[in-house]
Parts: structure tokens; C-alpha cells; sequence
């Protein structure tokens, strides 16, 4: 995945989503394709555009996270930068040791189901 000149952070359950700026607008064009306005898809909606932060990688390519968005989603001072299809999620190191084995189950399922 490349950043480019910008990109979005965003907050997912349990750690920063960080999306180039195209995956991200195909990412909000489903969540404005529901046309539903029921309680839930209005709260889904607003949470994630009101916390969403455009950024802009330095010269080296790095970006900076604000201090709510670390503290809201448990970011420490070690963290791991998972690949996730078109975007990279950030975790706390501490919290994705905590998920590693889940995943590590989870994928194992799945390769097993899809093989069969």
C-alpha cells in the first residue's frame, strides 16, 4: 500500500486505520450507499467522519497521530502497522500479541473451509 501525498486516519475497534485517500473515499461511499436512517447507521456514520483526520506524510514518509486518536484507541509507544487489504491498521503492541493467536485460529479456519 501507498500513501501518496495524503491519506485518512481513522479509528477501527481496537486500533488507527490508515487508508490513501482513494480506498478511503470508496470506504465512505458504502457506508453513504446505506440508505437506511436508522439510529445505529446515523451513530456508525457520524462517529466515523468526526473522527477521521486527513494526514500528510513528512519528507521521510512518516505521519503523525494525533494524541486523542492514540489515546482513544490504547496506542502506547510500541506499536505493530498491520497490512489489512487496501489499508494498514495500527495497533499497540500489547493488544495485538493479545490477537495473534485468535487470527492465527481464525485464518486456519478459513483456509481450511475455502480448501474444502
Amino acid at each position: 500500500m501507498e500513501l501518496g501525498e495524503q491519506g485518512y486516519l481513522s479509528l477501527y475497534p481496537g486500533c488507527i486505520s490508515l487508508w490513501p485517500s482513494e480506498a478511503w473515499e470508496e470506504y465512505v461511499d458504502k457506508f453513504d450507499e446505506n440508505r437506511e436512517a436508522t439510529a445505529d447507521v446515523r451513530r456508525a456514520k457520524r462517529s466515523l467522519y468526526a473522527r477521521a483526520e486527513m494526514v500528510r506524510p513528512d519528507s521521510q514518509g512518516r505521519i503523525t497521530i494525533p494524541e486523542a486518536m492514540r489515546s482513544r484507541s490504547g496506542l502506547e509507544r510500541e506499536v505493530v502497522v498491520a497490512g489489512a487489504g487496501k489499508h494498514l491498521e495500527i495497533w499497540d503492541r500489547t493488544q495485538w500479541a493479545a490477537l495473534e493467536e485468535d487470527d492465527d485460529a481464525a485464518l486456519e479456519a478459513l483456509v481450511a473451509e475455502m480448501l474444502l
